[in-house]
Order: C-alpha cells, then structure tokens, then sequence
C-alpha cells in the first residue's frame, strides 16, 4: 500500500494569537491572497466588538525557505510578516501540507478512513469532512454486512467509491481553492475566477449547480450501490 500524491512545496505555520475585535465581520471565517504569505484566519472564540479575543491565522510560508521550525514559528519572524493589527501570540506551530490517497482503503479486515486514507491542504474544509463522509459509507457498509448478513465485497466497492471521490471531486476541488489564494491576481479575481463569479451570481441556478457535487458527488450512498449491484 502507498501512499500516492505530493507534498506542497511551502510551509504553513498555525499562529493562535489574542486581537482585539474592531469589528465583527458577517462571515468571521476569511481567506487573504497573496503571492507568498496567503493566509486563513478563523475565530477560536466568539468575537465581540471592543473586545479582545483568541483568532487563528494559518500563514503559508515561502516555498525553499530552509530555516527550522523553530525558526520559522519564532515570534521575531511572524512579526516581520505582513500583519494589519498589533496581536499578542500565544502559540504557533509549524506544518507541510500534502495532497495523498491510499492505493487501496482496504487490506483484508483493515480498512481506512479520514486522514488515514487521505490527506489534503486545510482550504475549503474539504479534510475534516471528508473523513466524516468516508465513516458514513463504511458505518452503513458494516451494518450491512454484520446484521443483514449482506456480501463483504460492500467493503471492496467502499474503497473505490471513496477512492473516486477523492480523485475526482476532493482533490481537484481543494487544490484549486489553495491556487485562488496564491495563484491568482485579486484585482481581477471576481472577474476571472468562475468560483467568484458564481458567488457573485443573484441567478439560483448558478448556486444550485454549484452546489451540486457537495451533494451528488461529495457523500456515498453504499445502499444505493448495493441495491444497483444486487449485494
């Protein structure tokens, strides 16, 4: 079994940092572009205006930079970062991204899910839920199998069908929501990007078909598989 895919070339490091709320945006969760230091900042507590509270920033890294962790995680260096307010850091740890699949999500009796049978960079929540979707194909496979005494080939089709999922839909989707970060101009992005066109879209049609693979594509439906193969 291998473990196939790459390795991003850049570094990320997860700063956990007190800031003081000078507003509270609509969505708290927020995406910065940029070439070299794109970044992900998320609230680790409910933010209040005026107040101070805990955020997280991911900040990627420049790709080569051959320092250790702990250099690149020192305080001295995330100050020299571009920051748009004072912070003070409580933590930060530093972290390689990967894009991997399992050859195969099943060995006999063994069989993986989540980050055992795949990872991927954190833009778009794409990991997390993923392998929450790979627990519920596998949970309604074994329940299959062990109380309505179903075939075990379930656990075979389990495999390739999250197999497929990732390759197909995961995969491409999550690389692409890390290029928009680093990859794309942002003063044309709403212009060219068909992703910030379609968010900017008032047409329901345009959020529907959008939408579409986090329903069609994203889950498994390991009953109605088993029903199409006559298991």
């Amino acid at each position: 079994m291998r473990f196939t895919g790459h390795t991003w070339p850049e570094q990320l490091v997860a700063t956990d940092v007190l800031m003081k709320n000078y507003e509270v945006p609509k969505y708290p969760t927020a995406y910065v572009m940029h070439p070299t230091y794109y970044t992900v900042m998320t609230p680790l507590a409910e933010p209040k205006l005026g107040e101070t509270s805990l955020w997280r920033f991911t900040i990627a890294q420049q790709p080569g930079d051959t320092r250790s962790a702990e250099e690149l995680a020192h305080p001295d260096h995330l100050r020299s970062l571009p920051r748009p307010l004072e912070y003070e850091i409580i933590q930060a740890s530093l972290y390689r991204i990967h894009q991997r699949l399992a050859t195969t999500l099943r060995r006999g009796r063994c069989l993986l899910a989540g980050d055992a049978a795949h990872v991927n960079n954190p833009y778009g929540g794409l990991s997390l839920n993923t392998g929450i979707l790979d627990a519920s194909a596998l949970a309604d496979a074994l329940e299959m199998i062990l109380n309505e005494g179903r075939s075990e080939e379930l656990l075979n089709i389990y495999s390739q069908e999250r197999s497929k999922v990732f390759q197909k839909f995961v995969d491409p989707t999550n690389t692409y929501n890390k290029l928009r970060l680093h990859a794309t101009d942002p003063e044309t992005a709403a212009e060219e990007d068909w992703y910030f066109k379609a968010l900017n879209s008032k047409d329901p049609a345009v959020a529907q078909e959008m939408a579409a693979p986090y329903f069609d594509t994203w889950p498994t439906d390991m009953r109605k598989l088993a029903a199409k193969r006559g298991l």
